[in-house]
C-alpha cells in the first residue's frame, strides 16, 4: 500500500535535478589520447536511414537498443547516431543534433538560456553488456564534438542525472566543464525547468 501511495504521489508530483556541461567548440578539438579505443571497436556515424538500413543488411546487430523504431524517428527529424561495434553488435550509441525540433532533443534545453544560441546537443548515450569501462562514452562525445563543430555550433551542451557519477567522469574526460544546473518540477502533468549556476 505504501509504494502504491509513492507511485501515486510521484505521478502527481516530483522534481529531478540534472547538470548541464558545456564544450566551447575550437578548431584545435582532438581526440585525447587517453580516450583512444581498443581497435577491435568500430565507429559509424549514421546520418540517414540507408545507412542504417545497409548496416542491419549487412549484419550489424543493434540488440539490447530499446526500439530500432526510435532510430528511424530520430534519423527522420534531424539526429544523427554514433554507433560503436564490436563484433558487428552494438556497443555504445550517442545522439547528437542541432535542431531543437528534433525527436531526440531533450526538453532540458527548453530554456531562453539556451534559445536562439548556436548551440549542438549531445544525448541520449547509452553503452551496453559489457563494454563499460572501456572509454567509448567519451570517446564517443569526442567524435560527436568534431561533428558539430564542422556544422558551425559555437558550443556543445550535454546533461545528465545529478547522481549519475559514471557519466559525469565521462563528460568531463572528454573536455566539457560544467555550466548550469537544471530543477525539473512536474506537477498535475505540467512541466517547468528552473536553471541555476552549477
Amino acid at each position: 500500500m505504501i509504494g502504491y501511495i509513492k507511485f501515486a504521489i510521484q505521478k502527481i508530483f516530483y522534481v529531478r535535478l540534472f547538470y548541464v556541461y558545456r564544450k566551447q567548440a575550437s578548431k584545435n578539438i582532438k581526440i585525447s589520447k587517453n580516450i583512444e579505443i581498443d581497435s577491435s571497436y568500430s565507429i559509424n556515424i549514421i546520418q540517414d536511414k540507408n545507412t542504417f538500413n545497409q548496416l542491419l543488411n549487412n549484419g550489424f546487430s543493434f540488440d539490447g537498443y530499446p526500439n530500432d523504431q526510435d532510430i528511424n524517428i530520430g534519423l527522420d527529424s534531424g539526429g544523427i547516431l554514433i554507433a560503436i561495434f564490436y563484433e558487428k553488435r552494438i556497443a555504445h550509441t550517442s545522439w547528437l543534433t542541432n535542431q531543437d525540433q528534433s525527436a531526440i532533443f531533450d526538453s532540458i534545453f527548453k530554456s531562453s538560456t539556451f534559445a536562439g544560441k548556436n548551440f549542438g546537443y549531445i544525448g541520449p548515450c547509452n553503452t551496453y553488456n559489457n563494454h563499460k569501462g572501456k572509454r567509448l562514452y567519451p570517446y564517443a562525445l569526442q567524435k560527436a564534438c568534431h561533428l558539430l563543430l564542422e556544422f558551425g555550433n559555437e558550443a556543445v551542451l550535454i546533461n545528465t542525472k545529478k547522481n549519475n557519477i559514471p557519466s559525469i567522469k565521462g563528460i568531463i574526460r572528454a573536455g566539457f566543464k560544467p555550466f548550469v544546473k537544471v530543477y525539473k518540477f512536474r506537477i498535475f502533468g505540467l512541466s517547468k525547468n528552473i536553471l541555476s549556476k552549477l
